[in-house]
């Protein structure tokens, strides 16, 4: 069997590319990287590829056109089986839409999805963007607001019932498997709680979907945290795709490189945005207090399972008081819910 791997971002594609690597043999896995306007989708290092193949985004904006038509001639020349992708609102699948590829593709779910109403300005980007590709005669900018709003045929593998529910709001005619959250494998080791520490974990959220404003207040929010709790040692762990200027000119304040790196250290509490990071420590962690300066719809970052606040204030009377968080237990039926009976991504992909 031949399998097309098409990556988006490196920190959410690379678990799952080496999990189906791990699990799925006998196989010949192809490549093909393409570059997305204003995303950092980096380049995947490994070397078990057959064969492997790049676009650019230049190339799509000289002649969308020739570059499906290259990606096609990929696909077709070295007889792909499968296509496995993480999202269906890319340069690639804008390409495959509506071709036969459409139907022999699988998009895995690799993070929290939003389901948030789009707000006036939001939309009016993406009506103008529209505009642009009427007069170009192609798709080249991304009209889709949400996952699952691009292809029609292609096969959605998604965490849980959580999100085949709201994806078939977005899209009724979505084929969709739950397969559950794989790759959270490699947290099985991890032990970090320790109610007595006298460190506190933040995971920074992304902040490059941050204006100026929430930013600022962001940072005034940790800040204050910083000075206030004395005797507190703060690590801190930046999103991935992080480019926003950070200031770490405080003694008590740490950077986390990696997620070896948080194993290393027990905390109190963990401060997190709305993060993929913060849904799995919750099962190693019962203090996560989930404080971000956008707002999201999120099924699962919710009050059963995180203590939620906005103010900062409260926040810091909360952790002064040495409260736990009122959350119900890893083994109730919110959290059973994202662990439901599923599908083996592998078993999928073998059939």
């Amino acid at each position: 069997m031949n399998v097309l791997i098409v990556p988006t971002y490196e920190h959410l594609s690379l678990p799952y590319i080496e999990y189906i690597k791990e699990r799925l043999k006998n196989v010949n896995y192809y490549l093909l990287q393409v570059e997305e306007p204003g995303a950092n989708f980096s380049k995947i290092n490994l070397d078990f590829f057959h064969k492997r193949e790049s676009l650019t985004c230049e190339e799509f904006r000289e002649s969308f056109s020739n570059s499906k038509d290259k990606i096609l001639q990929f696909i077709r020349t070295n007889k792909i089986d499968k296509i496995v992708t993480f999202s269906d609102v890319t340069l690639f699948c804008r390409s495959i839409k509506g071709e036969n590829e459409e139907m022999m593709t699988y998009v895995i779910q690799p993070c929290l999805l939003d389901f948030s109403k789009k707000s006036k300005f939001t939309n009016a980007k993406f009506f103008l963007k529209r505009i642009i590709n009427f007069f170009r005669r192609d798709c080249f900018f991304n009209t889709y607001m949400y996952f699952g709003s691009c292809l029609n045929k292609a096969n959605f593998l998604v965490w849980s019932k959580v999100e085949n529910l709201e994806l078939k709001r977005v899209n009724s005619n979505l084929n969709i498997i739950v397969v559950g959250r794989a790759v959270e494998e490699g947290f099985s080791n991890f032990n970090i709680f320790d109610k007595n520490s006298t460190n506190i974990l933040i995971i920074a959220p992304d902040f490059n979907f941050y204006n100026k404003k929430q930013f600022k207040l962001y940072i005034s929010n940790l800040t204050f945290l910083l000075k206030s709790l004395k005797g507190i040692n703060f690590y801190i762990k930046l999103h991935p795709l992080n480019k926003a200027p950070f200031d770490y000119n405080f003694d008590n304040l740490f950077l986390v490189n990696s997620l070896e790196d948080i194993n290393k250290t027990h905390y109190a509490y963990i401060i997190s945005g709305y993060s993929n990071l913060a849904l799995i420590l919750a099962r190693k962690h019962p203090n996560i207090i989930i404080h971000d300066s956008k707002k999201y719809n999120i099924p699962y970052i919710n009050h059963d399972l995180f203590y939620i606040e906005t103010d900062i204030l409260v926040i810091f009377n909360f952790i002064k008081s040495n409260k736990t968080c009122n959350k119900v237990t890893t083994t109730t039926a919110t959290t059973a819910a994202v662990n439901n009976s599923h599908q083996a991504i592998e078993d999928i992909l073998n059939a």
